[in-house]
């Protein structure tokens, strides 16, 4: 069983909306994962654990966010600076974010947590990895094995992301990987909400709760 955790957004941001529009032109994994979301904790294994242990494993990790994040009680902008792209044999454009501290201590928690119950990280590219951000914890808008198409990323992206901006936090989700794409499989963690705004927006996996669900 592979899994990860990720962020998510509010869609009523308008830069939400021209992520979301870029993803599509300029993603080849989008169809993988229609969500936008930002990792928090990358890919990891855990072999051979039941239904039921995995639920326990849940339950920890929602009571470890819980910990942490429960003075949260306005909603929490994550800003953006710029972006950044890779090139080689499967490329990337991704926006760089300054973590929040809350979050990043989240992470840090999180990952030993993963690490105690027996989870196995995945390797990963070294991609947006600094003395603050050794989980490489950064946001995709691009892949693409095309070069070209690559190309037309950057130069879009240098019009669309060149100056900050700020998302609003929904979810810490966990994700789990199923053949051909990754399906979100339960919300360990809402952040507040506030204005007119956020009245109509739903989560339909946050409803995804017991484990014959999972």
């Amino acid at each position: 069983m592979q899994l990860f955790i990720g962020l998510t957004f509010r869609q009523n941001h308008l830069l939400y909306k021209k992520i979301d529009s870029f993803r599509k032109r300029f993603d080849e994994k989008f169809t993988r994962s229609d969500i936008l979301q930002m990792t928090l904790i990358p890919p990891f294994k855990m072999d051979g654990i039941t239904m039921f242990e995995l639920q326990d494993i849940i339950e920890d990790l929602s009571d470890d966010l819980d910990t942490h994040l429960s003075c949260c009680d306005i909603p929490c902008e994550v800003d953006f600076n710029g972006f950044d792209f890779q090139s080689g044999r499967k490329g990337i454009v991704f926006l760089k974010p300054s973590i929040p501290v809350d979050i990043f201590h989240c992470q840090e928690n999180l990952s030993e947590s993963v690490k105690g119950h027996g989870g196995v990280f995945n390797k990963h590219k070294n991609l947006a990895k600094s003395f603050s951000n050794d989980l490489q914890t950064f946001l995709p808008i691009g892949r693409s094995t095309d070069m070209e198409l690559l190309k037309q990323a950057v130069d879009k992206a240098q019009i669309e992301f060149a100056q900050p901006f700020s998302l609003t936090a929904k979810d810490v989700v966990l994700f789990e990987k199923m053949p051909g794409q990754w399906i979100p499989r339960r919300v360990l963690f809402s952040f507040a909400e506030t204005g007119e705004n956020f009245q109509n927006e739903r989560s339909d996996f946050s409803l995804i709760k017991t484990p014959a669900n999972l």
